[in-house]
């Protein structure tokens, strides 16, 4: 469990970084001590991280691995893994251009956040889910927006908010 842990928070630690190839490297050194260990407790967030992290280098398709580990864990988990990998699948589908995808992903992602209450995961689907929707749907893109802007000000999550306000200038410049 320890060096599970370990990967996890050197994945997490990257990923918030920014550096994407070393949290690629942690996340895969973690699968692997988990595989060979049996202690599958970070899979799922490492797998997320993983995902997160090749979308960040724009390769979707060293994402896969991670979102077929989130997609496997979001059949026996109904909260926390199932949001994660709506999430990430939406994300991927937005990425490829597929917006009903996207949509729908993303809205699953939205309300599984809301029944878990975690406010970094209500906060980004819901900045994710106003840059899916754009310009199509602008008020509720903007609705959606403000409000998750409002949640990780409240949580002092500043990243949420410069997202939020990212997403609020692309929009604008969409319009």
């Amino acid at each position: 469990l320890a060096l599970v842990t370990l990967r996890q928070a050197e994945a997490l630690h990257a990923w918030i970084a920014g550096r994407s190839e070393a949290c690629l490297l942690a996340t895969d050194r973690g699968l692997a001590i988990a595989d060979r260990s049996g202690v599958l407790v970070w899979n799922d967030q490492l797998a997320a991280f993983g995902a997160t992290a090749a979308f960040s280098l724009g390769d979707a398709q060293r994402a896969r691995p991670y979102l077929e580990i989130m997609a496997g864990n979001a059949r026996t988990s109904p909260t926390f893994s199932s949001g994660n990998y709506h999430f990430s699948a939406g994300t991927d589908a937005f990425l490829r251009g597929d917006t009903a995808r996207a949509d729908h992903e993303i809205a699953r992602s939205l309300e599984t956040a809301d029944v878990i209450g975690y406010p970094f995961a209500r906060a980004v689907s819901r900045i994710a889910y106003a840059q899916v929707l754009g310009v199509k749907r602008l008020a509720e893109a903007r609705a959606h927006l403000e409000e998750g802007r409002r949640i990780g000000e409240a949580a002092g999550a500043m990243l949420l908010v410069f997202g939020a306000t990212l997403v609020r200038a692309d929009l604008a410049l969409a319009t």
